[in-house]
């Protein structure tokens, strides 16, 4: 191996483990050079693996990926050649390459993608529907407010929400084409009423849907308008009419009461709710439901006996966005403190807290899950996307930039790749993450 040297004074015990079963090799300590880095450490593995093809790996020690040679971390870290260092090992991926960005005429406020569609939702109130090629093959009608959320419901249908305080159901059909920019218009099958404020989140799980809002209020709603109450209009004010006249707004639609509002006033203490930021169903159960606040807190709820399971705070800061880690039982929140706390939500947890992703210089108002068992993307105000492997809590694998700067304020994942939007104006897509769990 290209790296080795015969001098046993520059040589450390490691212990080598990985959580793959098909790359794992024997872990008892072994002697390697200290003058070896990651490239050496890999032809180490693949020696042992005796690979035709060799594999290129990445190597964490302490929760840190391994970037300097053996030699410099004993030292940075005081630590003896006697040690013997324990190094975990993961399959290695190429960065995310730039794919496309597609222009807006405003802020992009969030993004949901589905298959090889992105739907967007901007700061004009008009939410878009894109295809690969960066066209725009469907758009609904403009609400005069910001979407703050979008979420696809099936192919055919989405629903947007955000300052307008109020959930709309959309429906399109890929095959109509009208318009002379060749966009199908979205046609509005119903309004969900029920907040006061802003919503923040959606949540969608077959024909059941979440609302989050700044109210501190938790909707829920069913699309099969049959099972809904019908809700009388809002008292408007005169202004407010006004504006609802002279604005170009979306086509007028039944409107709807929700079936369940759970309000965080009535299980916290103080007078105010908290704002609510984000909300998704548990990946186990759609009768289930999480909640991340401002109040620091993650609450669970059973929605069909509208019962408060649990309230947690895994942190001492407000929580942005939320999303779920299935296969590790975890939860992952985006923080005010520009940390991606994991939390473990399960009643009996030994802590609640699972440690930190450290490395955004602003708040982290997006998290998803990447597709992998083990990966987050985050969205931050500082301006980038940020590719993580949880089992590395300092520092991103990958940090991706927009091409025009600005805060971001989404991002998903999906087969068209990583997509994020925010102040740039614009949808930014970069190529897979590949897979390596």
């Amino acid at each position: 191996m290209s790296d080795q040297t015969s001098d046993p004074q520059s040589q450390v015990q490691v212990r080598f483990t990985t959580r793959h079963a098909d790359v794992a090799v024997p872990t008892a300590p072994i002697l390697v050079p200290t003058t070896l880095k990651r490239y050496g450490l890999s032809e180490v593995i693949n020696h042992l693996l005796d690979t035709d093809t060799p594999t290129p790996f990445d190597f964490l020690i302490n929760g840190s990926f391994l970037r300097t040679s053996l030699d410099d971390y004993l030292t940075q870290n005081g630590l003896s050649r006697e040690t013997v260092v324990e190094i975990e090992y993961i399959r290695a991926v190429l960065p995310p390459s730039h794919l496309a960005s597609y222009e807006h005429p405003d802020w992009v406020g969030s993004v949901h993608v589905r298959e090889k569609l992105v739907l967007s939702g901007a700061y004009d109130g008009i939410a878009r529907v894109w295809n690969m090629s960066g066209d725009v093959v469907c758009a609904t009608s403009a609400v005069d407010a910001p979407l703050k959320s979008v979420k696809w419901v099936d192919e055919g249908r989405f629903v947007t929400a955000g300052m307008d305080r109020t959930v709309r159901l959309w429906e399109w059909d890929a095959q109509e084409v009208a318009g002379e920019d060749g966009a199908a218009e979205a046609r509005c099958l119903g309004r969900f009423k029920g907040h006061s404020a802003a919503i923040e989140d959606l949540a969608v799980a077959g024909n059941n849907v979440l609302s989050a809002g700044a109210d501190g209020v938790l909707n829920f709603y069913s699309l099969n308008t049959a099972e809904q109450n019908e809700a009388s209009e809002d008292e408007d004010t005169g202004a407010q009419r006004k504006r609802r006249r002279t604005a170009k707004s979306a086509p007028q639609a039944p409107s709807y009461s929700p079936l369940l509002t759970l309000t965080q006033s009535e299980t916290s203490s103080g007078a105010n709710p908290s704002p609510l930021s984000a909300t998704i169903f548990a990946p186990e159960s759609s009768e289930l439901a999480y909640t991340a606040s401002w109040d620091h807190s993650v609450r669970t709820y059973d929605l069909p006996t509208a019962t408060l399971l649990s309230t947690i705070t895994p942190t001492s800061h407000p929580l942005l966005s939320l999303c779920a880690l299935p296969s590790l039982h975890l939860l992952a929140a985006g923080t005010a403190s520009r940390t991606i706390t994991l939390i473990d939500p399960r009643a009996g947890a030994a802590t609640t807290n699972a440690g930190s992703l450290t490395g955004h210089t602003g708040m982290v108002v997006s998290v998803c899950q990447n597709g992998q068992s083990y990966g987050v993307n985050s969205a931050s105000h500082d301006g980038t996307v940020r590719v993580w492997d949880v089992r590395a809590m300092k520092g991103a694998i990958h940090v991706l930039r927009p091409r025009e700067e600005g805060k971001m304020f989404g991002v998903d994942g999906g087969e068209m790749g990583i997509v994020g939007g925010g102040e740039g104006k614009r949808i930014e897509v970069w190529s897979h993450v590949e897979k390596r769990d």
